[in-house]
């Protein structure tokens, strides 16, 4: 006997809470996971697993209390309103009880690059206030904050702050041209013009950094492999021999992609 199927009702609420407590942005999670994984992995401690979890629950906590904003400012309450504003303060809390935690077993030393964060996360609220969170600009700017987590999570097992600075340096690369390939894959997909300069361009930029940065010492080269895949999946993702794929399918081999190069930098300090 096969279960009853829930009512339209029940659909209908439970894709509700879905669009109000988790991001509407699904590429978010690579740009969080990414630093996250490699901190952890270069430098695990419980202070650091603590850090994450802030890290996600302020992540998580970014769609609810933008919902329920909104809502207020235009002098309206909905269903989801309410909603919101619950799923807010419970991320809120979980924000501070892990925040808290990490900065009881570590102390301030990691708030630094935190710190050096903050410019990128203002310019994604300044677009985000202005319903324009989508556009390029902002979209890296967020990435880039959160790859400041990396260097976070190292400096609370004593890295120096300059050694921090470059694994967060040694990320960026990745988040740039994934987050400009991408919009340009998905134009292509929807048949809209595609602009090919600023990933090529973005794409050399990381090859000139990246390359000078082994050429000195800062970096090993299992990097160079690294940027080499980015590079090969963006150069074929846009050219006409591309396989058309719908748009989870191009964002879960993104976060495969990712992971490959987050693997390439983890192999380049252990060498």
């Amino acid at each position: 006997m096969q279960p009853p199927s829930q009512s339209p009702t029940a659909n209908r609420n439970s894709r509700q809470i879905r669009a109000v407590a988790l991001p509407a942005e699904h590429g978010g999670w690579g740009f969080l996971l990414e630093p996250v994984l490699l901190g952890l992995v270069l430098a695990p401690t419980w202070a650091g697993l603590s850090l994450s979890l802030a890290a996600l629950a302020v992540f998580l906590l970014h769609q609810p209390l933008k919902i329920a904003l909104k809502d207020r400012n235009r002098g309206r309450h909905y269903q989801r309103t309410g909603l919101a504003e619950r799923f807010a303060l419970g991320y809120g809390l979980l924000t501070m009880i892990f925040g808290g935690t990490a900065l009881i077993l570590a102390g301030p030393a990691p708030a630094i690059p935190l710190i050096f964060a903050v410019p990128f996360g203002l310019i994604l609220i300044a677009y985000d206030l202005q319903n324009k969170s989508r556009e390029a600009l902002p979209e890296i700017a967020g990435a880039l904050a959160f790859g400041a987590l990396a260097a976070a999570l190292v400096m609370i097992d004593g890295w120096s702050l300059g050694r921090a600075l470059l694994l967060w340096a040694g990320l960026a690369p990745r988040s740039i041209t994934s987050i400009l390939y991408i919009r340009e894959r998905l134009h292509l997909a929807k048949d809209r013009p595609v602009a090919f300069l600023p990933v090529i361009v973005a794409h050399g930029a990381a090859w000139l950094w990246i390359g000078l940065a082994v050429a000195f010492g800062l970096i090993s080269w299992p990097v160079l492999l690294g940027l080499a895949v980015l590079t090969v999946r963006a150069a074929w993702g846009l050219s006409p021999l591309r396989r058309a794929l719908r748009t989870p399918i191009i964002g879960v081999l993104e976060l495969g992609y990712g992971l490959l190069y987050v693997i390439s930098i983890v192999a380049s300090y252990h060498i």
